[in-house]
């Protein structure tokens, strides 16, 4: 509970535990030791930090001169070795250009009309349009499935038969 009037008197009363002079200088004592040890471990701490620094100075400054690992005097020097994979990347990407120019040239909308009014023929009953954009190959890009969904629709190809909750379900047209 709390005192309403606290004055000298009531202070008086009560018995408050205080260490003698001894007793407070041993305790600085203990803890200007104890500062100081944390002091001197801090201090060790940043040498081996640095000297832990210095040693990995000296592993990369060892492996770039070659004197990690013995070496053998049949290996490329790293600048050759380095002309020789920009040549390779070089063959490398020539030859797949090579390959595209040589692959034939279609309709990639053609080809995405087709994906979409395949997967609702192959399924012959209607079909959610979360299923239908999984199975496509829009599955990666839901706003291109929408956008080539939007032109089925238009054109009269698709048509939207119910919807379950916020699930519409798709079907193929009968003029298709």
């Amino acid at each position: 509970a709390a005192q309403p009037n606290l004055n000298t008197d009531i202070i008086k009363n009560y018995d408050l535990p205080y260490c003698s002079f001894d007793e407070q200088q041993l305790i600085v004592q203990a803890i200007e030791s104890r500062i100081s040890l944390i002091e001197n471990l801090v201090d060790s701490i940043n040498i081996g930090l640095k000297k832990v620094e210095a040693f990995r100075h000296s592993i990369l400054k060892k492996a770039f001169e070659g004197k990690l690992v013995p070496q053998d005097l049949n290996d490329e020097s790293a600048t050759q070795f380095l002309k020789q994979i920009q040549k390779e990347k070089a063959i490398y990407l020539n030859s797949q250009k090579e390959i595209a120019m040589l692959k034939p040239k279609y309709n990639r909308a053609m080809e995405n009309n087709k994906k979409i009014l395949e997967l609702l023929k192959d399924k012959g009953e209607p079909i959610s349009a979360k299923e239908l954009w999984q199975l496509s190959i829009y599955k990666d890009n839901i706003d291109a499935f929408y956008a080539q969904l939007k032109e089925h629709i238009e054109k009269g190809e698709i048509e939207e038969i119910e919807k379950r909750g916020k699930e519409s379900y798709l079907k193929l047209t009968d003029s298709i």
